[in-house]
């Protein structure tokens, strides 16, 4: 634990915590998936590739490592490929969660899935337990925990308006990766859509020279339009 600790500035904190995120703009991983929701529950290997801002791919692999389904997501729209069944699924990034193999839809994901988002307003309130540093919005509806020892956040909790959890994240297995940690495992869940998904990155290449974001689907695909 740092020396100084529990008595760092809410400044030192940010400032710390946000330390070298700024300057990611990419990634590349290879990473062993589970999720469980109404809609499925699956465990894969995948191949990821994410532009910040931008456009993220991802594929299914299967037992043998057999490619099962490709995937891209823009800030505005979803496609999803079934190589079994040779089917095109898209449509508005609304609907994405429902056919995507992860529940990565909406604005923040790439630094939800790196990690790196942390930007408490002036008028959140930081505490210190044994171990973490915890940031409280003023409505106490989000709960921040950052872990000195990387400084990272170890885990994100959003509330509703009577205090049930509508999104839980951690945060562990933090590594160095190019001069910058971030965390192996995230564990996300949504009780109040009964969704779960994990996610360990065995590999993790930051700002990567090329990205592949191309989804390349056989002309014989139906298409499908999700409403």
């Amino acid at each position: 634990m740092p020396g100084v600790f529990p008595n760092h500035s809410v400044s030192q904190v940010r400032d710390f915590v946000i330390g070298k995120s700024d300057t990611l703009s990419s990634f590349k991983a290879r990473a062993s998936v589970s999720v469980r929701s109404p809609e499925q529950s699956a465990r894969f290997g995948s191949h990821i590739d994410y532009r910040r801002a931008d456009s993220l791919y991802l594929n299914v692999r299967a037992s043998l490592g057999i490619e099962a389904a490709r995937a891209l997501v823009t800030p505005d729209s979803f496609f999803v490929y079934d190589r079994i069944k040779r089917k095109l699924y898209f449509g508005d990034i609304e609907k994405a969660d429902a056919v995507l193999p992860l529940p990565i839809s909406g604005s923040g994901v790439f630094e939800m899935l790196l990690g790196i988002e942390f930007r408490p307003e002036q008028d959140w309130s930081m505490t210190a337990d044994s171990a973490h540093y915890l940031f409280r919005s003023r409505d106490n509806r989000t709960v921040v925990s950052v872990d000195p020892r990387f400084w990272r956040v170890s885990s994100y909790v959003r509330l509703d308006p009577n205090g049930a959890v509508e999104e839980e994240r951690t945060y562990s297995d933090f590594s160095d990766f190019d001069g910058v940690v971030l965390p192996r495992r995230l564990v996300l869940s949504r009780p109040p859509q009964d969704t779960f998904a994990s996610i360990y990155y065995n590999t993790l290449e930051l700002n990567p020279p090329c990205l592949d974001l191309k989804l390349s689907v056989s002309d014989r695909a139906e298409k499908v339009y999700v409403r």
